[in-house]
Formats: structure tokens, C-alpha cells, sequence
């Protein structure tokens, strides 16, 4: 049920980011060339459910990782991070669309604000996969019953 509550959740907001991009950043120059607009809306499209799934990560990812027990600063970093790496993209392509990446110093802001913080990302989930890769695992299946012991004479 989760799952299908998920999917539904970030087609919802796919669909939605295109207006809502566009409102919140308007194209600072006219139309794309009409050749353009396709790649632009798919690009868009993807960029929108990234940050559909980080949000959805955001909420329901805390439970599984507060269920598995294991919060420490390096989970709460990779957490971050990974919502970090999906949700930034639709912002970030909002920015450049719009008057404010279209100046040096605007780029400049923008390379600052989501590329480093998308580099530190990237290294926070890196060392958390690496430390989860080489920790011991920790087989919780089930067991089945041990045998009593038969008392031989």
C-alpha cells in the first residue's frame, strides 16, 4: 500500500512541477526554439519527480531508518544528502531558467549554493556506503528451532 502511496504521491507532483516551475521561475527570455521544448519538458519532468522523491523520501524515509535503530550523525548525513541530491535538481534548473542565472554573478551564486552542496552530498553518501559495505553483516532471519538434545546411554 506505502508503495503505491508513493508513486502516486510523485506523479502527482511530476505533473505539477511544470506549472509551479514555471510560476515560481519564469523563463527570463522568450520561448526555447520549438525543437527544444520537448527535451526541456522531459528534462523538466525528471528534474520534478527527483523532487517528488526526495520529499517523500524526507517523510517516510525517517521511520525505516529510526526502525532499523541505526541514527547516527554519518546516517543523518547520508539522509540529508540523498535528500538533498533528488530534491535540489528542480530548483537549481529553476534558477538558471529564470533572470537570476543568466548574470555571471548569478551563475556564480547558483555553481556556490547547489553544486558544493551537492559535491558534500555526494561525499556524505559515499562514506556512508562504504562503511555500510564494509561493516559485518548481521544476518536477522529467522532461525529455525535447534534440536533438543537426545541424551545417548
Amino acid at each position: 500500500m506505502a508503495r503505491y502511496v508513493v508513486l502516486a504521491l510523485v506523479a502527482i507532483w511530476t505533473v505539477a512541477s511544470l506549472p509551479i516551475g514555471l510560476a515560481i521561475w519564469p523563463p527570463a527570455v522568450g520561448m526555447p526554439p520549438t525543437r527544444l521544448l520537448p527535451v526541456i519538458a522531459l528534462v523538466s519532468l525528471f528534474e520534478g519527480a527527483a523532487f517528488g522523491l526526495g520529499v517523500v523520501f524526507l517523510v517516510f524515509g525517517s521511520r525505516v531508518l529510526r526502525a532499523a535503530g541505526r541514527w547516527t550523525p554519518l546516517t543523518s548525513a547520508a539522509y540529508a544528502g540523498i535528500a538533498w541530491l533528488l530534491v535540489s535538481w528542480w530548483p537549481h534548473d529553476g534558477l538558471h531558467r529564470s533572470g537570476f542565472g543568466r548574470t555571471i554573478a548569478g551563475v556564480a551564486a547558483i555553481d556556490i549554493a547547489f553544486h558544493t552542496t551537492l559535491i558534500l552530498a555526494t561525499g556524505a553518501v559515499t562514506v556512508f556506503f562504504i562503511r555500510a559495505i564494509r561493516s559485518p553483516v548481521v544476518d536477522s532471519s529467522p532461525q529455525p528451532a535447534a534440536e533438543p538434545a537426545v541424551p545417548t546411554a
